[in-house]
């Protein structure tokens, strides 16, 4: 994932959208709500089913089970289908 701000946004049917704009910066992150800034995502993060076609990326993100950040356990499954940059 190239440096820069990415927007994610999760829609779940019944649950109440939630979006935030996130720093990356190589496999680094950062929120301005969390106390421990520059969280390295090296081996965290998996891709599968990533295809690209008529100009839509698509694809998932998530993580193995057990997985954990700053001694916090994190579990993520987000499934993603977007236009290319023009």
């Amino acid at each position: 994932m190239p440096p820069g701000k990415v927007k994610i946004q999760v829609i779940a049917k019944g649950y109440q959208t939630f979006g935030d704009v996130y720093e990356v910066d190589e496999s680094a992150f950062h929120h301005s709500a969390s106390e421990k800034a520059g969280g390295n995502a090296s081996g965290i993060l998996q891709l599968k089913d990533v295809t690209v076609a008529n100009g839509v990326v698509s694809g998932e993100v998530y993580t193995k089970p057990g997985a954990d950040l700053f001694d916090a356990k994190i579990e993520i499954d987000v499934k993603f289908k977007v236009p290319m940059p023009k």
